[in-house]
């Protein structure tokens, strides 16, 4: 064989082993002959390059790939109509990673970016992201005989229950649904496409979990008349049930619809996702069971979609930043967002447990004045939250400077996904109170006190009076004493306090 055959040959191995999740069937059955590269070769030149720009696998076929398979990978790339990986956003849009150029944008608020299965995930609780118009509302509408899309998505859900919404869009007018995918009050999934009654499976094992990532799917196929409805929760296949009205769907010229929405039913935020989002894929043809298995297996590799990827996260959860009894038994990890929010591998040692040690002001002094930074976190039923503070607790009748101190919520009365509620103004003298008969203080007014034996006190002692001296996140204005402790006063069942050591 003649020395440049050989180096074309070594290029079709090399790019066979980068082809995209969607073409991984190509990798298992794909034809191209395997020969080794010889250490002579020139760097390899990319046929089918690894960007937005690649369509397929076409030229890789041309230049000997050969058979079904090749062809069959193709065809389901031409099948992509959108996808985001949630790595290429600014603070209101994301982009469009398949070439289609269907970016989204986030409704009246800024996109809040948090870690995700691969690298970055968005949270949604109050507004949606809305996908660019892809069908104009005046746009002609037709009778189709068939339908074909399959939605795709690695969600990790918080507490809270109520409707949550994946992925909607609406048809002749804003108010009338023409898709959605879902997840009801029984946290089973829901399907429906236009006049069709709603698809649905009750299989126990079908149920979603909070506080995990799982792969979710939905596989839709409409033709003349005739209905499938498939689910798949991490690979796994359950058939949905559903009855269709019409012989034709009415659509628009577009599968999507018009004023498509990830994250929310509506644009005003109505039942919302509470939760992350990370690879969101949307077809215009529905997937087989092996091909929701390979888009769900590849997560995070390289693909034809994007620019290559760096630094994948493992699928292993954080460890949690404190040995806290208050975060062990919760079931989402709320250890990664304090430890995010604080920044760094840090070691932090406790100094005040209030139901090991006593629920005395004076004790908490005697253990965990002297010691900057530290982090003060409270449970009262349900809900988990508290404060950092950048400088320490010794003092008396006392207002400190600690620029960077800020007030957290971990789990609130308003199911909110975590937030940090940081200094109106760093340079303030009122960011805690250090004062040997009181527990920890934070804010003038008070945004956080914890009183002196505070789980015997009448609830009107402790209180969180939010948003005086530190800001919350917007749009909860009109909620904010309550959205901490439930209450503005409060009695608590769980004080800690670490201290970095």
């Amino acid at each position: 064989m003649s020395e440049p055959s050989w180096c074309l040959i070594g290029a079709f191995v090399i790019i066979f082993q980068q082809i995209a999740p969607i073409a991984s069937q190509t990798q298992k059955l794909g034809k191209c002959p395997i020969a080794p590269v010889k250490p002579e070769c020139p760097p390899p030149v990319i046929l089918c390059s690894i960007d937005v720009e690649c369509r397929g696998s076409q030229k890789c076929c041309d230049d000997g790939c050969s058979g079904s398979e090749c062809r069959e990978a193709e065809d389901l790339r031409k099948n992509l109509l959108l996808y985001y990986d949630f790595d290429n956003m600014t603070q209101t849009h994301v982009y469009d990673r398949s070439g289609n150029g269907r970016y989204a944008r986030m409704y009246s608020t800024n996109i809040v970016e948090e870690e995700g299965k691969c690298n970055k995930s968005i949270t949604f609780n109050s507004q949606p992201l809305h996908i660019t118009e892809v069908a104009s509302p005046n746009a002609t509408s037709v009778k189709r005989s068939s339908l074909q899309i399959t939605v795709a998505v690695w969600i990790l859900l918080y507490e809270g229950k109520g409707k949550r919404t994946i992925f909607t869009s609406f048809h002749a007018s804003k108010e009338k649904k023409f898709l959605y995918f879902g997840i009801y009050k029984d946290d089973y999934l829901r399907w429906f496409a236009t006049s069709e009654n709603s698809c649905k499976t009750f299989e126990k094992a079908s149920q979603l979990k909070v506080g995990a990532w799982q792969h979710v799917a939905v596989s839709y196929n409409y033709t003349n008349g005739i209905t499938t409805c498939n689910f798949f929760v991490n690979g796994t296949l359950f058939e949905g049930k559903g009855n269709n009205k019409d012989s034709k769907l009415t659509a628009k010229n577009t599968p999507l619809g018009i004023s498509p929405f990830i994250g929310s039913v509506n644009s005003q935020g109505g039942e919302p996702l509470n939760g992350f989002m990370d690879e969101f894929y949307i077809f215009d043809k529905a997937l087989s069971k092996e091909e929701i298995q390979n888009l769900m297996n590849d997560t995070c590799k390289t693909n034809q979609h994007a620019t290559t990827r760096a630094n994948p996260r493992t699928t292993a959860p954080l460890p949690l930043l404190l040995e806290s009894n208050i975060l062990s038994g919760e079931t989402l990890d709320y250890g990664q967002f304090l430890k995010r929010w604080i920044g760094g591998n840090n070691t932090w040692k406790l100094c005040w447990r209030a139901t090991r040690d006593g629920w005395a002001a004076k004790t908490f002094h005697s253990n965990c004045d002297y010691k900057k930074r530290t982090v003060t976190l409270v449970k009262v039923g349900q809900y988990v939250f508290g404060g950092y503070a950048t400088a320490s607790w010794e003092g008396f009748r006392r207002w400190k400077k600690a620029g960077g101190s800020f007030i957290f919520s971990l789990r609130n009365k308003e199911n909110l996904p975590p937030f940090t509620a940081p200094l109106k103004d760093e340079n303030t003298w009122h960011a805690i109170y250090a004062d040997h008969r009181y527990g920890p203080i934070f804010g003038y007014g008070h945004d956080l006190y914890i009183a002196d034996n505070a789980i015997s006190s009448a609830p009107s002692h402790s209180s969180t009076y939010f948003n005086t001296t530190y800001q919350p996140p917007s749009g909860i204005s009109g909620k904010v004493i309550k959205i901490l402790a439930g209450t503005f006063r409060f009695s608590p069942s769980q004080v800690e306090v670490f201290y970095l050591v």
